[in-house]
């Protein structure tokens, strides 16, 4: 019997598979953060083919607890705006696409 995992991507368990994802959300906490150095460190095109499938939320730390979370907030909107991906920001209503 396969897992869920297993059929939604359509492969075994230790097997590669290369899908195309319809949407990749990131919320603000580690999730964006990490995202966003492991972009820039595999050298990452500023402008992605794709950026509207690419969606930030804020919604852990928000507004941010302290002064290091508030420099990473303004960081990660600041890729988010150059990158061109969505973001919900702090006290802003989603937009449905």
């Amino acid at each position: 019997m396969s897992t869920l995992s297993e059929r939604i991507l359509g492969g075994p368990a230790g097997s590669y598979v290369d899908r195309d994802v319809d949407r990749a959300f990131a919320h603000d906490g580690t999730g964006g953060v990490l995202a966003m150095e492991a972009y820039r460190k595999m050298g990452g095109n500023p402008k992605p083919a794709r950026p509207e499938t690419v969606s930030i939320i804020y919604d852990h730390i928000a507004p941010a607890n302290t002064s290091h979370t508030a420099s990473l907030q303004k960081e990660l909107r600041a890729f988010a705006a150059a990158a061109g991906f969505v973001l919900t920001d702090v006290g802003v209503a989603s937009a449905t696409s």
